[in-house]
Formats: structure tokens, C-alpha cells, sequence
């Protein structure tokens, strides 16, 4: 049972100016409750009670904690009010929790805080949040005003330095004091992430954003005193936290409730001798149970922190036998009918997937020896698929160290480590330098062998950039976080021009330049300028760094609008770069006025396919339902106007034209919302488009997430079509009557043949050079 976790939110009350050499003895109760409001009986959670004693020093006071127990509950008819708990202690928690600390306060606010040294976490933030609720800034809090009776300050707490509201109401000898805490304006989460969040809050307007979790925190005071020099008679604290994912979905609450009664005062008695390992701490704010920076590759094999803090374990051998009985499990003809009988595949993997999940490098070395490498031969290749698929799909630090190395040792094939590569940016639970730089020397270990490093540089670039990666806001700044140079410098060189590399593969041009756009820094956004604003660069090249920067525009707007302007505006530019220009400006979020200039001009630019993809965006997102479209989409509304007497876009949409199409939606009561994009580039010099994506975005919890997409482009490939089904001479096959009869070979002769190819003035076309990306 992991109670201590929990308990420092428990202890929330207050105290200040006490009679030295008393003991001031409270009891202290609380119950944590976790439950779904549909329904409400069904719950789980744990009450505790216990003593408090404060004894006033000259210049501090001491604390502690005796008599603590808790009792825990889970089941489907709770009613807390009439529960009996069962009361207990335990020795791991009397150890550490009946250890005197101390607090030195001024005016009743706490200045520092004496804990122990060698103690756990969990102790020293059940005893800050003792100290937190011994603070009362009543007079410091009113120093303008003393008489007040509602005033906002600055507190520290448990939660860190929040803006807190008092409110105060005094009678003779006595006062009444409620302290609101306002757990979204602290500076710092009062919660801790594991994993990683890999979708973006799009929505900037404070009245439409969504709050998936709310917390609240509240105390209620009764002091006999007066505010200068009270004692605490009562607190009843009071603190909900709303998990709502999906709006008004699936709803839990988790809600504690605290009451603290003095119950005497006498003379001081009790040993509250402080330990002789202390620490002081100048701030409240509770230590979350994060684990430190990975920095090595032995770090690395380590189990990440929250397996150890929770004490997540699981069984080898049960997770070999498991393994073997999915690579066998099969489904065959006759067995359909019976299929909701039969064990399910699927929950077979993902109870695979949480032993794996928890299981220690050495472990995870075992059962690739025991139950993949020397698997029998018949059934070798789906073990080792099964366990390789488990492997990325766990994603944390030793099973992805373990993945690394079977990389390294070529104990992998090619296909077999693309797939690897391909899940381990998806799947993984917690980067790290000491992780980006591992990964950067398996891509130098795999570089000979072209698509392994191919997906090896993508994923690298890709968790680089990701959450974690602090990007510098001008070019005398540096990045920091995982996109700092330490770690780019071991798998991207920003300095690198187009002409350093003249030999360089064209696919290692077009990786690097994707990895530049990944990665979205200052430096990264100056590497691809060099080629999109270089017009002696081939077409596919620039088009290349200019779909890359559209991965970089939100996070350097200005900059990226720089580079994309003049290609934009450049009506010598063939429309698929103006085109991909023009993505960019719009991936900046650009104010009215710009969006305004694109709108009129658009109306006699020369380019009908530009004019047909510009117009098709504006006219789709002004439509848009997505929440992330929405502030762009306001704008619009003061573009699309005026196209309205335009004679060249009064027609409906022309699909054989440049488009977008844009289609989405949005369920305000589930906070849910989707968006799929079509679009098409028709090329200037072939019949065959060049572009053609499918993009799908999902929104929820106030995030917007890119859950598919499908990308293609190419030059050069009629050429290839033209040869498989265009016509050839001598033969009766073509395109056009593939579905229709034969047509027979004309007897004719060389002479007629001559005559009737020089009669059409016909010349062979030059085609572009095959290129491809998907």
C-alpha cells in the first residue's frame, strides 16, 4: 500500500503567534476519496487520523506528528459518513513521520523550514504541508489596508508561490478566515507528467480553452485572538480534483476533506527534539517523485523512476509464458464462430505490455536469450516479431536501451529495425540526453544500410524537437533542453551549405532537411532558408526545405514569414513553391491585415493553380469547426468577403485544379473535435499532380493531435507511367482502350509512317528527373 504519497495534501491548517513553553496538541483527521459521479457510492480512497503538536520556541517553533493510522476503502456501496474504518499504524511509517521538524515564522508567515536531511520524499512533504497550514498572512497580507476584509496575496504552499484570496470576518475576540487557493496561477504544476505529451494546445484564447483538469483548495479558519496574536481553535480544509477528458464524458473527482481541533494546551512535555541531520528549505512547494536527468547509457538501462517509486514489478517467467502462448495463438476458419469465446489476442498484448513495461535491463536480456534467441525454429520469427513489437510499443528507458543494442549488434534485420525506429518516436515514455545521444551513435552504426538510417535520423530529429526542446527566441539566445547543441551537434550539422555537399545522395539531403524541420530551431529555420531562397537550387530540393519550415512556423512566425514572403510574392516562381510558401505563411497564425493583402491580390495573380489552392484553404477553414481553426477562421470572415463579386471565383470548386479540401467538426459537450485535409497540386510541365496528402488531426483534453497522414509528391514519374501504359509504335495497346476492343496494326509503310510524323509538328518531351518522397 503506497499511503505516504498521498498524505501531504492532507495536512492543510494554520498557526502563528503561540505561547512558548506550551504544547498546543490538535487532532487532525481526514479522508481521500476517488470516485466517478455517475457513480457516486462506488469509491475507494483512505481516511487517517492522528495528533499534532506545535511547541513555540524563542525564535522557531517544533512540530510533530504522533498516533498516526489510516484505513483504506474500495467498493460499490461506500457511504463515508457512517463507514467503520479499522484504524492501523505501521512501523515504515511511524519511522520517519514521528521525527520532529521545525518552521520560523514572521508575522505568521513562514520564513524557513528545518527537515530532515536523510528522510524520503514522502515524509518531508507530509511535513511541509503541516507548515503550509500553520501560515496565516494576515497582517503582512492587509499592511495597506489592516482592516480588510478581503485581500489577495502571494503564498507559498504545497502547491508552490500561488495567488491566494483571504477573506475575513471578525468578531470580538474572535475571527473567522477562509484561504482560497488559485491552483492555475502558481509558479509551478502541482502535478507531475510521466510520459510525454505529444499534442499541442493550439487554443490561445483564455475564454475557449478547455480545462480537462481543475483543481480547487480551500481552508476555513476559527481563531480565538485577534489577528496579530491568535491560536488556532479550528480549520476544516476542503480541496476537489476534476479529471474531464472529454467534456462532460467519463467524469472522476478526486476530493479530500481535513478538519483540525485543538483539543488542549498545557505545558510543554513533549520531546520534539530536532534530529541531527537538518536541512533548511526556504520554500514549501512538495518535491513530486520525478526521477533525475538520464546523462549515460548506464542511467539509461536503469527502470525509470516511476517504476521504482511505485514499485511496479512483474514476473519473468510468467511474462515468457505469456510470450510464447500469444506467438502461438492462431485463428482459422472454424474457429469464427466460437471467436467471443476464445481468449482475446489483443488483451493477451497489453497485459504483455505492462510486465514488459516494468522489467530491469538484466531481465529483459534473459528472456530475449531464453525465449527469443533460442526460440524453436518453427515458431522463431513470430516470437521474435511479438517481442519486438512489445519492446517499442513499451518505450521505457531499459527495454529501449535493450533495442538500441540489439541495433548495434546487427542481431536485427533491416525491416525489422525500421520498425523499431519507426515506434520508438511514437512509444517512448521519457527522453533524454543520455538517450538522444545513444540513439545518434546507432545512426552512425547504421548509416551503410539507407533506410534503417533513414528512419533512425527521423526518429532522433523528431524526439529532439519534441516536448523538452527550449528553443532560442533570437539568434544571440542558444537552445537548451534536448535541442541544445551539446546534443544536435552529435547528428546535425547547422553550418552545412548546399554547396559543402555536391556529392551528397539526394535522399540524405531530403532526410537532413526533414530533420531540420523536426527539430524547428533558429539554426535549424537558417539551414533550410539556404535552400528554399536559393533559385539556382533544383525545384524538388527547394520544395523540400519549404514543406520542412512548415514544421518550424509556430514556433519562429516571424522568421518563417520572412523566407516564405518573397517565394509567395515572386510570380516567376512556379505555383507549387508559391504554393508550399503560402502554407507556411498561413502555418504562422498572420494577423488580419496580412491575410487581407493575400486575399486582394489573389484575385489577379497569373497563376490559376495558385488562385485555385489559395481561395480552397480560406474557403474551407472560414468553415472549420476545429477548435484549433478557430481564431483563424474569425479573420477569414473579413477575407472571403470580398471574392464574393469576383467573376473568377464565382464558380464552383475545380478539382482538376490546385486544392484543399477541409472537412471537420466539433462536439463542445465531449470537448471533441476532428479534421481531415485532402489536398492536390496539379504541376506546371505533367498531367500528373505533384503533391497529393492526407492529413487527420483529432482534438481533445485541449490538445490537438495529428493522429495519420499521407504524403506524396514526385517529378518525373509520366515518364514512368507513359512507358508502362502509353502507346508504342508497332504496338495496338494504349491507354485509351484498355477496356474497349483491339485495335489492329494499319498496314502502312515506312514511307507513309514518315510522312505522317513529319505532317505533326510533335517533339519528344523532356522529362524532369525521376524524384519521389512518400
Amino acid at each position: 500500500m503506497r499511503v505516504p504519497y498521498v498524505l501531504p495534501v492532507l495536512f492543510l491548517a494554520a498557526a502563528s503567534a503561540f505561547e512558548v513553553g506550551k504544547d498546543y496538541v490538535y487532532h487532525y483527521n481526514g479522508k481521500m476519496q476517488v470516485y466517478n459521479p455517475e457513480q457516486p457510492l462506488q469509491s475507494s480512497g483512505f481516511a487517517f487520523r492522528s495528533k499534532v503538536v506545535a511547541q513555540p520556541r524563542p525564535d522557531h517553533t517544533h512540530f510533530k506528528i504522533i498516533d498516526f493510522e489510516v484505513d483504506t476503502f474500495n467498493g460499490e456501496h461506500v457511504h463515508l459518513s457512517d463507514h467503520q474504518f479499522h484504524y492501523h499504524s505501521t512501523d515504515a511509517l511511524k519511522q520517519f513521520i514521528e521525527r520532529p521538524f521545525a518552521g520560523k515564522f514572521s508575522e505568521g508567515k513562514l520564513e524557513a523550514a528545518e527537515l530532515g536531511k536523510s528522510e524520503p520524499m514522502w515524509s518531508q512533504n507530509i511535513k511541509k504541508a503541516v507548515l503550509s497550514v500553520f501560515q496565516l498572512d494576515l497582517v503582512k497580507g492587509r499592511h495597506d489596508d489592516p482592516h480588510a476584509k478581503q485581500f489577495y496575496v502571494r503564498e507559498d504552499g504545497l502547491h508552490g508561490n500561488c495567488d491566494t484570496l483571504y477573506v475575513v470576518a471578525e468578531e470580538e475576540g474572535h475571527l473567522e478566515v477562509t484561504k482560497i487557493k488559485n491552483l492555475e496561477k502558481c509558479d509551478k504544476d502541482h502535478y507531475a507528467i510521466y510520459g510525454r505529451i505529444k499534442g499541442r494546445e493550439c487554443v490561445e484564447c483564455e475564454a475557449q480553452e478547455s480545462h480537462p483538469v481543475v483543481a480547487t483548495a480551500q481552508v476555513k479558519y476559527r481563531l480565538d485572538g485577534t489577528p496579530e496574536h491568535y491560536v488556532i481553535n479550528h480549520a476544516c480544509a476542503a480541496s476537489e480534483t476534476v479529471l474531464r477528458p472529454y467534456g462532460q464524458g467519463k467524469t472522476f473527482v478526486v476530493q479530500i476533506n481535513r478538519t483540525l481541533d485543538l483539543e488542549e494546551v498545557h505545558d510543554a512535555n513533549t520531546d520534539t527534539q530536532l534530529p541531527e541531520d537538518l536541512e533548511r528549505v526556504d520554500h514549501l512547494a512538495q518535491t513530486l517523485p520525478v526521477g533525475d536527468q538520464v546523462e549515460t547509457l548506464q542511467d539509461l538501462k536503469k527502470v525509470n523512476h516511476f517504476v521504482d517509486y511505485f514499485q511496479l514489478t512483474n514476473d519473468r517467467e510468467k511474462f515468457v509464458a505469456g510470450l510464447n502462448r500469444l506467438a502461438a495463438l492462431e485463428f482459422e476458419d472454424d474457429d469464427v464462430k466460437d471467436v467471443h469465446s476464445k481468449e482475446s489476442g489483443g488483451l493477451q498484448f497489453l497485459v504483455l505490455f505492462n510486465a514488459l513495461s516494468t522489467l530491469h535491463f538484466e531481465d529483459v536480456v534473459q528472456v530475449y536469450e531464453q525465449a527469443v534467441a533460442n526460440a524453436p525454429e518453427a515458431s522463431k520469427s513470430h516470437v521474435k516479431r511479438l517481442f519486438l513489437d512489445l519492446l517499442s510499443a513499451a518505450g521505457t528507458n531499459p527495454q529501449v536501451a535493450f533495442g538500441l543494442q540489439l541495433v548495434k549488434e546487427d542481431k536485427l534485420l533491416d525491416d525489422e529495425a525500421e520498425h523499431f525506429f519507426t515506434k520508438l518516436a511514437l512509444n517512448l515514455k521519457e527522453n533524454s540526453p543520455a538517450l538522444l545521444i545513444e540513439l545518434a551513435e546507432v545512426c552512425e552504426h547504421v548509416k551503410p544500410k539507407r533506410q534503417v538510417w533513414v528512419n533512425c535520423q527521423l526518429a532522433l530529429s523528431i524526439l529532439a524537437g519534441q516536448e523538452g526542446c527550449v528553443r532560442a527566441k533570437t539568434d544571440k539566445e542558444q537552445d537548451e533542453g534536448f535541442c541544445k547543441p551539446s546534443i544536435v551537434s552529435h547528428f546535425f550539422n547547422y553550418e552545412i551549405k548546399p554547396e559543402d555537399k555536391k556529392d551528397q545522395p539526394e535522399y540524405k539531403r531530403t532526410v537532413y532537411m526533414k530533420a531540420a524541420g523536426n527539430l524547428a530551431t533558429r539554426g535549424a529555420v537558417h539551414y533550410l532558408e539556404r535552400y528554399a531562397s536559393d533559385t539556382n537550387q533544383p525545384e524538388h530540393r527547394r520544395s523540400a526545405a519549404l514543406w520542412a519550415l512548415v514544421r518550424a512556423a509556430p514556433h519562429h512566425p516571424e522568421l518563417v514569414r520572412d523566407i516564405a514572403l518573397p517565394v509567395y510574392k515572386n510570380k516567376s516562381e512556379t505555383a507549387y513553391l508559391r504554393i508550399a510558401a503560402f502554407v507556411n505563411v498561413l502555418k504562422t497564425n498572420p494577423d488580419l491585415y496580412l491575410l487581407k493583402y493575400i486575399g486582394h491580390n489573389i484575385i489577379d495573380d497569373p497563376s490559376d493553380q495558385l488562385a485555385s489552392y489559395v481561395t480552397s484553404a480560406f474557403r474551407s477553414l472560414v468553415k472549420s469547426k476545429y477548435p484549433c481553426h478557430q481564431e483563424l477562421a474569425q479573420h477569414l470572415r473579413y477575407v472571403v468577403p470580398m471574392w464574393d463579386d469576383v467573376y473568377r471565383f464565382s464558380k464552383p470548386l475545380d478539382y482538376t485544379k490546385s486544392h484543399v479540401h477541409l472537412s471537420s467538426g466539433y462536439d463542445p459537450k465531449y470537448d471533441y473535435g476532428g479534421a481531415t485535409y485532402f489536398g492536390i497540386v496539379r504541376a506546371d510541365d505533367s498531367y500528373l499532380p505533384r503533391d497529393v496528402f492526407v492529413l487527420v488531426k483529432d482534438y481533445f483534453s485541449g490538445h490537438s493531435f495529428t493522429t495519420a497522414t499521407l504524403w506524396f509528391e514526385n517529378w518525373g514519374m509520366d515518364k514512368l507511367l507513359n512507358h508502362v501504359v502509353g502507346p508504342q509504335p508497332g504496338s495496338s495497346k494504349n491507354l485509351w482502350n484498355v477496356f474497349g476492343r483491339r485495335r489492329f496494326t494499319r498496314d502502312a509503310s515506312a514511307k507513309d509512317l514518315k510522312e505522317v510524323e513529319d505532317a505533326l509538328p510533335i517533339t519528344d518531351r523532356d522529362y524532369d528527373h525521376v524524384y519521389g518522397r512518400l
